[in-house]
């Protein structure tokens, strides 16, 4: 098998596995996370703000900015992210795996053998 073929049969691997997540992902953020994870993120950035260190109080206004921006997205919106996501870094992870079951072919001997 040529790395070209064995690159766009890893590519496609990842991609079909990246649909398969994306059904769980959806699943999981629509019926089961009823925002679980985005406040237990606040739950948190709140107990931060009661330990008041130097300098810490902007970054934990810009992490509960982020916080907001992310209450605003759907499911869908969080599955194809993470979709795209996972094709993208399926697509990085195939040029080494295709590297490793490409077949070259064999040497030949000097020496006439």
């Amino acid at each position: 098998i040529s790395f070209l073929h064995a690159w766009i049969f890893t590519v496609f691997m990842y991609m079909f596995a990246a649909l398969l997540t994306a059904v769980a992902h959806y699943v999981y953020f629509r019926f089961i996370d009823q925002g679980f994870v985005l406040n237990t993120y606040e739950g948190l950035l709140n107990s931060l703000t009661s330990h008041t260190i130097p300098g810490m109080d902007a970054y934990v206004e810009q992490f509960k900015e982020i916080i907001s921006a992310m209450r605003s997205l759907s499911p869908t919106d969080i599955t194809m992210q993470l979709m795209s996501q996972n094709v993208f870094y399926g697509s990085l992870l195939a040029i080494p795996t295709a590297l490793f079951v490409m077949k070259r072919p064999p040497a030949e001997h000097i020496g006439g053998r």
